[in-house]
């Protein structure tokens, strides 16, 4: 639970996924894709009548980013891939 009124900048990174905008996919199930765009997003929070406002900036990084997997779209896959697997061999 963060306090807006301690929050004096907010950073994060975007990257670039397979899923089209207007697909309407889940975000989860989008794979990142390979050599996608990357940006580095700042946005200074400003509390003005107890209402944060956010101007959010994003550049192209410089860095190269450390690309993890969604955990929840993993666990299902190796989930449903164990199922298949011992169906599979309780039908022999």
């Amino acid at each position: 639970n963060v306090q807006l009124g301690s929050l004096h900048n907010l950073n994060f990174t975007i990257m670039e996924t397979r899923c089209q905008a207007r697909s309407g996919a889940q975000l989860d199930s989008c794979e990142f894709k390979e050599d996608g765009l990357v940006k580095d997003c700042a946005a200074p929070v400003v509390l003005q009548g107890g209402r944060a406002t956010f101007d959010v900036t994003c550049v192209e990084s410089v860095a190269d980013p450390v690309r993890i997997k969604r955990f929840w779209p993993v666990v299902i896959r190796t989930l449903v891939a164990g199922i298949n697997l011992f169906r599979a061999i309780k039908k022999k």
